[in-house]
């Protein structure tokens, strides 16, 4: 299905467990979009005020603790000057229940991609799976909060 659905249909789906995104904020300039998986959130994405993503969030099942997702991946985006769409820099972590974190961080003109291995404070990275329209802990902003790195 593409295009714009009603609430019920999407409130419809999300009881099936079947997929939709939900555009938050104004649709022609949006705060943010959540694609809504079988179990419930699973991306998140935030726009600029040029709205071009500059973060999104992956959520996946926690394999710790039963009924939360847990945040595995952020990626940030940075711009060339203006209104492009040209990408000059991206970081990417991926982090896993535990603490550790992997991050990648790319000079994308130059191709040159940097990985370090680290640990992080996870203790902001667990979420319930929302009931259809209650989103307020996938859209909240989260800091990266690295401890260390190795």
């Amino acid at each position: 299905m593409t295009g714009a659905m009603s609430r019920e249909e999407a409130e419809t789906r999300h009881r099936e467990s079947i997929g939709y995104t939900a555009v938050l904020g104004d649709p022609k300039k949006p705060h943010c979009f959540l694609e809504a998986s079988l179990r419930g959130v699973g991306f998140v994405s935030y726009f600029d005020e040029h709205t071009r993503p500059y973060i999104s969030y992956g959520f996946m099942d926690s394999e710790e603790r039963s009924g939360l997702l847990f945040l595995s991946s952020v990626i940030q985006w940075e711009y060339a000057p203006g209104t492009s769409m040209e990408v000059t820099h991206a970081v990417s972590y991926r982090f896993f229940e535990d603490g550790k974190v992997s991050t990648m961080e790319s000079d994308v003109p130059k191709k040159v991609n940097t990985v370090t291995e680290g640990r992080a404070d996870l203790s902001d990275h667990f979420v319930r799976i929302p009931a259809f329209g209650e989103y307020g802990d996938f859209v909240r902003r989260r800091e990266v909060r690295l401890i260390s790195r190795a």
